[in-house]
């Protein structure tokens, strides 16, 4: 599995896309290397978000551990439309943690492609459910979810506020 930091700058994860398995893509280097949420509250208070970033698609691009990629600007590229097809259930893995809940609904990527054999995908997730804040990677990546009756450990996350009660549950596999 791709890591953050390491072979990738961010990654994305659907059960349906890449046998569930996450996939690292690489963010574009001449803008800035982030991934932005802009996060709205309608008047009933619920929250939603969104998630920009740039992903880059190149033939032998530098990872963060400074390596060269193996994989291949088409390849990235076929992925990220996978991705892009999934209105809901994908997770995005980044320097700031795990967003969750994430669908290509409505705008979802702008293409740029350019004639140095590079191209950039301006990308925008909205939450398909209630925003929750990102969850710690390490801790998030080690979980097996469980439903709330199930549950009977301590590790949760997920509030809203701070006067909502605790809404997701996981426990290490």
């Amino acid at each position: 599995m791709p890591t953050v930091g390491t072979d990738c700058h961010i990654t994305l994860q659907h059960p349906d896309v890449n046998g569930g398995v996450a996939y690292g893509f690489f963010l574009d280097d001449q803008r800035e290397r982030v991934v932005s949420v802009q996060r709205a509250t309608d008047s009933n208070r619920n929250i939603t978000s969104k998630c920009f970033f740039n992903v880059l698609l190149a033939d032998s691009v530098r990872q963060p551990n400074g390596a060269i990629s193996s994989l291949t600007k088409s390849a990235m590229y076929n992925m990220l439309i996978l991705f892009l097809q999934e209105t809901s259930g994908i997770t995005l893995d980044c320097a700031a943690g795990v967003f969750g809940g994430l669908g290509a609904l409505g705008h979802s990527a702008t293409e740029v492609h350019g004639d140095d054999g590079k191209s950039v995908v301006a990308c925008q997730l909205n939450n398909d459910d209630t925003f929750f804040p990102a969850a710690d990677s390490s801790r998030y990546n080690a979980s097996r979810w469980v439903d709330r009756d199930t549950y009977a450990g301590s590790m949760r996350w997920g509030r809203r506020s701070n006067t909502d009660a605790d809404n997701s549950y996981w426990r290490n596999s």
